[in-house]
């Protein structure tokens, strides 16, 4: 069935030249294929109720999850990888995601490039291209064994790039924490409710340092697929250093933000710059609100257009263009321009919290805000169906006031000992457990309410 939905759009060049000798061996002509004969050409409603709307692929190897709003042609489709390297054709792009609903909103930076080209290997293969974090300013590590290889931008370490040393499955294994050290991201929670939402969580502390210690890079990807919101959110722990971390995302088009000053180039391409919360993001038919809850006070750089499209900070935070060697090819998506997030003034700890919501042309940057009070050691938003929490750490008290109008809780947090949600008349609502999250049933709930939460001590049960 979906090897007759790509005929339907590319014809013979929907299935790879060198491969199509296979046809004649795999087709199954008495297999009958999916299709609803009112649908139109290259529609995806065939697989309605045949397919799941989200997949988590190589848990605890590549993290790599697709995620849709449903199968109509209106859909949102949001992608996210977290993994270790296994190829000198992978990226260093643990923590990447990627939005489309109505043409590409949030994309990758990469274009192709010849193996050895400075453009692939100073730019393409980069966490810089990706919409991930960097974190400029830290030591490098393996060089040595990278033939000069590093990431001046900050992004992960460069393990890989021009051949694989990989002699089979269990040689890679060993080489994970020592060796060439392959690890990057790895899985702690992966929750998915059907209709509902779907939740990861990935610690990417590996990907940038051979041994982390203490430090943290923690990200929580939340899509709320009812009412189709994608939150991301990222604690950087324990920097150490001159560390000014950024968020990053790749767009095809200049993201609109209001104050938005250019600080180098022309219009037409250069570095802008702005003190913001707020980005709108275009492309085709689509509309991307970005909304910036985290840090408080959000520095945006904005780099892109005519002869910025490749350019990367080198270590002294200058802009150096790496368009040497790419070539353009068909079916990439043409990122033009990237989105930098810091906090300001410059900060060696990274703590981000951010929402996209997309469309197709709708204004939807209300939709999402920061709840009327705050926890302590924590940060809460409201969406229209549901209060979300984030604690900082594992205790936390916060006060409610409940309308009726939102129907659930969330609370993500991965290690939370006990959790208790009651109102001023000593009536709880039971905490539900997933993997990462704990959520509480508030249909119908009105009046003041207190979220507590507790670490559990040793001896507790």
């Amino acid at each position: 069935s979906f090897g007759n939905y790509v005929a339907e759009l590319h014809g013979s060049d929907g299935y790879y030249r060198d491969y199509r000798w296979s046809y004649l061996l795999l087709h199954d002509p008495q297999v009958a294929p999916l299709r609803n004969p009112r649908e139109s050409r290259g529609s995806l409603r065939r697989f309605d109720a045949h397919l799941p709307t989200t997949a988590l692929f190589g848990a605890g190897a590549v993290n790599q999850l697709y995620a849709r709003s449903d199968w109509g042609p209106q859909a949102t489709f949001v992608t996210a990888r977290g993994g270790h390297s296994f190829s000198h054709h992978g990226h260093y792009d643990a923590g990447h995601f990627t939005v489309y609903k109505g043409g590409p909103l949030a994309v990758n930076g990469s274009a192709y490039g010849a193996t050895g080209s400075p453009h692939r290997l100073d730019y393409s293969v980069q966490t810089i291209a990706k919409n991930s974090l960097v974190i400029p300013h830290r030591k490098e590590e393996l060089a040595s064994l990278l033939r000069g290889q590093t990431s001046p931008s900050g992004g992960q370490r460069v393990t890989m790039p021009t051949g694989s040393w990989i002699q089979n499955i269990e040689h890679w294994r060993t080489q994970l924490y020592a060796g060439r050290h392959y690890a990057g991201g790895h899985l702690q929670a992966y929750t998915h409710r059907s209709g509902k939402y779907t939740y990861l969580r990935l610690e990417l502390a590996h990907a940038y340092w051979i041994d982390p210690g203490q430090r943290r890079v923690t990200r929580d990807l939340l899509y709320l697929q009812d009412e189709d919101v994608l939150l991301v959110h990222d604690r950087l722990q324990h920097l150490s250093g001159n560390a000014k971390p950024a968020w990053l995302l790749h767009t095809v088009n200049r993201p609109a933000i209001g104050g938005l000053r250019r600080v180098e180039g022309q219009d037409s391409g250069g570095v802008f710059m702005a003190t913001a919360n707020h980005a709108r993001i275009q492309a085709g038919e689509g509309r991307l609100d970005l909304r910036v809850f985290l840090p408080v006070a959000a520095q945006i750089t904005v780099v892109g257009g005519a002869n910025y499209r490749w350019t990367a900070p080198d270590r002294a935070g200058h802009y150096v263009n790496r368009n040497d060697g790419w070539q353009a090819m068909p079916g990439y998506d043409p990122a033009h321009w990237r989105l930098e997030l810091r906090s300001s003034p410059p900060s060696d700890q990274g703590h981000f919290l951010v929402a996209l919501l997309p469309s197709l042309g709708l204004d939807r940057a209300s939709e999402v805000e920061r709840g009327p009070v705050q926890p302590d050691d924590g940060h809460a938003l409201n969406t229209a169906k549901r209060i979300l929490v984030f604690p900082e750490n594992q205790e936390l008290s916060l006060p409610l006031l409940l309308d009726g109008t939102r129907s659930e809780l969330l609370v993500i947090a991965p290690s939370i000992g006990s959790a208790t949600l009651s109102d001023d008349n000593g009536s709880t609502i039971p905490a539900i457990s997933h993997d990462g999250l704990l959520s509480f049933d508030l249909a119908g709930k009105s009046g003041h309410w207190q979220l507590r939460l507790r670490e559990t001590n040793q001896g507790d049960t």
